[in-house]
């Protein structure tokens, strides 16, 4: 991760407590990019693993994390708007799921 604060040693890298902040701070995006790996058809198994481990050198412990503690905001009407979904387009964020078409994908869960 890289920081332009002129401090640190080379100007370059977070600290090891910025970094774990970051991480964080980005909890449920990186559960949805993990979702979104597994869920994956144009990947092999050995990538999907590949990015997983390098997550983990990253972020270890939202890597290993199957919830966050902040919950995950409610865009429902801001994609509605601005994303152009239609009415056949149901997205459910109260029921843990987001069904598109005869998909029904569930979403992660965050820690209450």
């Amino acid at each position: 991760m890289i920081n332009s604060d002129s401090s640190s040693k080379d100007g370059k890298y977070l600290s090891d407590a910025s970094k774990a902040l970051v991480c964080e701070r980005l909890c449920n995006e990186i559960q949805v990019y993990k979702f979104i790996l597994n869920a994956s058809i144009n990947l092999s198994k050995k990538q999907v693993h590949e990015s997983l481990e390098e997550l983990k050198l990253s972020c270890p412990a939202v890597a290993e994390a199957t919830s966050c503690m902040a919950l995950l905001p409610d865009i429902t009407e801001k994609l509605r708007l601005n994303r152009g979904y239609d009415k056949h387009v149901e997205l459910d964020r109260s029921g843990g799921q987001i069904s598109v078409g005869r998909g029904v994908y569930k979403l992660p869960t965050s820690k209450t």
